[in-house]
């Protein structure tokens, strides 16, 4: 079983790194007619309905000795997939189905109408799609959505130097 684990993650990796998209990243701002840009602020949209959900949070990056920047690059829901087993082992990332949020200019990002199912939270980098993890455990960040509600993961710091 052990090896069946292994195995598992070892594919995950390697569809992470083939799924990868040269998409640059999009950030959110507006102009004022002095061409000043003014950051957007984020409002957390409802449900629209008991049979979708919203997903929303903030992705930021903390590096030692830096100011924290919002991380702007795309993320996506991958859904889980399972063995026949019952047993959890890769995340399907598939953009084309998949729900996408593109952060705004201080990281906050919302996916809506999500249907009710079991999610990893991807981020689409310049190297690849990667399967994010939970800052505060090293876990990965799997989660349960369901119809009806606004899931907020809150702020999501992780240590990517985004350069200058």
């Amino acid at each position: 079983m052990r090896h069946y684990h292994m195995l598992l993650v070892l594919c995950a990796l390697i569809f992470t790194m083939t799924a990868c998209s040269n998409q640059s990243p999009e950030a959110v701002t507006e102009s004022t007619t002095e061409g000043e840009q003014v950051q957007q602020e984020f409002t957390v949209p409802e449900p629209s309905s008991d049979e979708v959900a919203v997903v929303t949070g903030k992705l930021i990056s903390m590096v030692e000795d830096e100011e924290a920047q919002p991380i702007l690059f795309p993320v996506y829901l991958g859904k889980i997939l399972v063995s026949d087993d019952g047993v959890e082992g890769l995340v399907e990332l598939r953009k084309d189905i998949a729900p996408q949020a593109s952060p705004d200019d201080s990281g906050n990002f919302a996916f809506t109408d999500v249907e009710p199912g079991r999610y990893g939270l991807m981020m689409d980098t310049p190297r690849g799609a990667i399967l994010l993890k939970n800052p505060v455990d090293s876990t990965d960040l799997i989660i349960d959505v369901d119809g009806g509600e606004t899931l907020e993961l809150g702020e999501l710091s992780y240590p990517i130097d985004l350069g200058a």
